[in-house]
């Protein structure tokens, strides 16, 4: 009986050997590819990443060159603002020149205060017309409510209706943006009513 029960042991043994030799097999033929599948798996991970950092790289590049028209942008805005700025706080002093020169008209050109007043008019208005300053037209053309302010109305029988026919103030734009209006007086002819309207 012992030795039919080292026998059997014997033949157990074999089995377990064998079937862990048969177990053993196949784990060795993937063992030898699954280098291979995870350098592929590995290569493809990292393209992905790759991928994925071009992008951030890309839309970090693109969000930098944005930022940076932006910031060009809202500098020259606030380069422009400040220039308007300057230039409104300049039109009254532009239009006191022009009064003094109109009301010293009459004196002769020789007078040395006109003279000076008239120079420095000429400069300051240079300058300004250098920064993009032109003059809004007013007299002697029709009312344009985005160019004109109209301050009062007259009657002039020998203008047509609607037409600026005095300039209180002249009005600026600056780079095609109106600075300030023209004050002006329009002509207005009142309709006459007749007899049977009123009726």
């Amino acid at each position: 009986m012992s030795d039919s029960n080292n026998q059997k042991v014997t033949d157990t043994d074999n089995l377990e050997l064998s079937a862990s030799e048969t177990v053993a097999e196949p784990t060795e033929a993937p063992t030898a590819a699954d280098p291979l599948a995870q350098l592929q798996q590995k290569i493809e991970q990292l393209t992905a990443e790759l991928a994925q950092e071009r992008d951030l790289r890309l839309r970090t590049l693109a969000d930098y060159d944005n930022f940076r028209k932006r910031s060009r942008s809202d500098w020259q805005r606030l380069v422009a603002l400040a220039g308007e700025r300057i230039i409104l706080q300049l039109l009254p002093v532009l239009d006191d020149m022009v009064r003094v020169v109109q009301q010293t008209a009459a004196e002769t050109e020789t007078n040395p205060v006109r003279m000076a007043v008239e120079m420095a008019h000429r400069k300051l208005l240079t300058i300004l017309q250098a920064e993009g300053l032109t003059a809004i037209e007013a007299l002697g053309m029709p009312f344009n409510p985005e160019w004109h302010e109209a301050v009062s109305e007259t009657d002039d029988p020998q203008q047509p209706d609607g037409i600026v026919a005095m300039e209180i103030d002249k009005g600026y734009k600056l780079g095609g943006k109106v600075l300030r209006h023209s004050r002006v007086v329009v002509n207005h002819h009142p309709q006459e009513q007749t007899r049977g309207e009123d009726g």
